[in-house]
């Protein structure tokens, strides 16, 4: 059936506001619900997504929603996402009691013009959490939304249930279609205007009507809504405002008011999206994601100062340029770590002079070895305002220069001098602290 985008006929009437700002009840309204049969961690076999994974969704205890989309990205709505310093828990099932995770929201940004919000967690998720794809379909008038793979497609809505409060187990489940396009609408507390997708809360009597038909409220800001592509949940749209009093009934003197909800379209921003995913293909740090504000020449997008990315081609990614204090625009930075033989009382031993950053998101660790297939890792910590060594017998802090600004010139020493015929390999390491 050929999907009608209603305001070719007519415009809205009505209340039509962001979900943050509506003050009715704060779960989400489901024809027929059932605890069993729509609430996730009723850990039931009718629950209506039992068939598909959902362990990359999460809530946060301030009742935000976060979706991932990589092992450490991940989406929610520009006006109402999870804020810095909050955290969001993954279930790897949907048993309550089964295996839970939880991460630390390090940064974000809003894809510019939208409500879609990018976030950044503090560590990758372990892989039996599983990201969901996100739609790539760009679509910008209700022309191209009727001829699109989303118009009519009947989908999963995501928001509270009737249970446990803000808990972040609180997840239910419902369906509905997406009927409308919606070319143009303000967010009032953003003041972002732009497109949305929409769906109708029809009533039973409805040929429209589908099970579980539902529509969105308050607290249910952020949540995704998801389309089965190929046995997969792919993300369609962000959870942006709902409305009441439109009619559906085109004809004169045939008014027939129904509810609906509305969502930012994640189609038109699947570049944005896949750009922030790429520049984060290693974890950053809350010390990077600070640093990188001034080390860019002002360029703020994390798709352009991600820790994967070597935005000066020395080969070195950026990540690599912010722990070994150098400057990520200027290939003339790269200088190694000078390392070097020095006497001491008739033996030689090796030293490796560099910098380092004072950042308690980091782990440094120097790799020594006699062959590149026997390595002994062993890691330099930061504790109380100085540099050690975890295991001296290795190697030993030799000097500790404090240069400000968290920056410091380290030089260690191996504990073992050199010896005619044993060779001594070096391996210089930072990663983010599990």
């Amino acid at each position: 059936m050929l999907a009608i985008s209603f305001r070719d006929f007519f415009s809205l009437t009505g209340l039509c506001l962001v979900l943050s700002q509506l003050t009715m009840s704060g779960q989400m309204l489901i024809d027929g619900y059932d605890p069993l049969t729509n609430d996730r961690f009723a850990n039931d076999s009718s629950f209506i997504a039992a068939a598909y994974d959902l362990s990359g969704l999460a809530r946060s205890s301030s009742n935000k929603w976060g979706s991932v989309v990589s092992q450490n990205v991940f989406l929610s709505s520009a006006h109402f996402h999870p804020a810095i310093g909050n955290t969001l828990t993954f279930y790897e099932t949907n048993d309550p009691l089964g295996p839970s995770i939880t991460r630390t929201v390090i940064g974000g940004q809003p894809v510019p013009a939208s409500d879609v919000w990018v976030g950044i967690l503090d560590q990758s998720l372990p892989p039996q959490y599983s990201p969901f794809p996100f739609l790539d379909e760009p679509v910008s008038n209700s022309t191209q939304f009727n001829n699109s793979s989303i118009a009519e497609a009947e989908v999963f809505m995501v928001g509270r249930s009737n249970g446990s409060g803000g808990s972040v187990t609180n997840i239910a489940l419902g369906r509905n279609r997406i009927e409308n396009w919606n070319q143009s609408f303000t967010d009032t507390l953003t003041g972002v205007t732009d497109s949305a997708i929409e769906t109708i809360k029809h009533i039973s009597s409805d040929a429209e009507w589908v099970p579980f038909e539902s529509r969105l409220v308050i607290f249910d800001s952020s949540a995704p809504v998801l389309l089965d592509v190929g046995g997969s949940l792919v993300i369609v749209g962000l959870n942006w405002y709902a409305g009441t009093d439109l009619d559906i009934d085109p004809r004169p003197n045939r008014e027939e008011l129904r509810d609906f909800s509305g969502f930012a379209y994640v189609g038109n921003y699947a570049a944005e999206i896949q750009g922030v995913v790429d520049a984060f293909q290693v974890d950053a740090t809350t010390g990077y994601l600070t640093w990188a504000q001034t080390a860019f020449g002002g360029l703020t997008d994390l798709a352009q100062t991600g820790p994967s990315l070597d935005s000066d081609a020395d080969g070195l990614d950026n990540f690599s340029e912010y722990v070994f204090v150098l400057d990520p625009l200027s290939p003339a930075s790269l200088t190694p770590a000078m390392v070097q033989p020095v006497d001491d009382g008739g033996s030689s031993y090796i030293e490796i002079t560099f910098l380092a950053r004072e950042d308690p998101d980091l782990q440094y660790a120097l790799r020594v070895g006699s062959n590149l297939l026997a390595w002994n890792s062993v890691s330099l910590d930061f504790s109380g305002g100085s540099w050690s060594s975890e295991d001296p017998s290795a190697f030993s802090v030799n000097s500790q220069t404090d240069l400000g600004s968290g920056v410091w010139q380290l030089v260690l020493r191996l504990s073992d001098p050199l010896a005619s015929g044993m060779p001594q390999l070096l391996s210089l390491s930072a990663t983010t602290v599990p």
